[in-house]
């Protein structure tokens, strides 16, 4: 099986992302200019990728020529696994389990919490391309 990168948290993407384009021999002004971009901002991006939209994201992914393949937390170790017993027991963590029935899953928010939210203004999302 080739080499997977799992990503649980956006600061795992970053390495990755430089693993990725290092490997391949490329420079940031390489995949800069296959996206259309300046180095500035392709650096940017590389930097704090958890500012950019799912969409450059996934561009960039494909510039780098990668895959994105996602799975089940579990499912990979269940699939190298030679026990057929194990294979389709994937276990939850206790935040993804349902709560009991009849139960609340989330806290009340104050009346206007919402629309306060809303009412803000755009902080912008750091992107520039």
């Amino acid at each position: 099986m080739a080499n997977q990168y799992p990503i649980r948290i956006l600061t795992q993407l970053n390495p990755v992302l430089q693993g990725f384009r290092r490997s391949r021999g490329l420079t940031q002004a390489e995949v800069a200019a296959r996206l259309g971009v300046s180095q500035q901002s392709y650096a940017r991006l590389e930097a704090n990728p958890g500012r950019a939209s799912m969409a450059r994201v996934l561009a960039v992914l494909q510039a780098l020529e990668v895959d994105l393949l996602l799975a089940p937390r579990g499912a990979a170790a269940a699939a190298d696994s030679t026990d057929a017993a194990g294979a389709g027991n994937v276990r939850r963590s206790k935040a993804d389990r349902p709560g009991k029935p009849g139960t609340a899953q989330a806290k009340a928010r104050p009346a206007g919490t919402a629309a306060r939210r809303q009412s803000k203004p755009d902080q912008g999302s750091g992107e520039d391309w």
